[in-house]
């Protein structure tokens, strides 16, 4: 869905016909929804999986989240995974 707006593939119902779908125009949308959705997946990889060592980790990847001026993951979004 690239480039494309989210809500122009959405059904909506009114509480007089539960049953029947219609589409709504941009302009009919609140305006608490952004106008641009995006997504970034980050992946940090580390051969080394002491505690210390991942709890470096993060904090590095904190620190570059912060320079970038992003907003950081909620702790419920971040994965750790040992391979091996």
């Amino acid at each position: 869905m690239k480039g494309k707006d989210p809500i122009d593939s959405m059904d909506f119902y009114s509480k007089k016909d539960p049953t029947q779908a219609f589409k709504i125009k941009r302009e009919e949308v609140s305006r608490f929804l952004p106008e641009h959705f995006s997504e970034t997946l980050i992946r940090v990889y580390s051969r080394k999986i002491e505690p210390e060592s991942l709890e470096a980790a993060r904090g590095h990847l904190t620190q570059w989240i912060r320079g970038r001026n992003e907003q950081l993951p909620e702790e419920r979004h971040c994965l750790l995974t040992q391979f091996g």
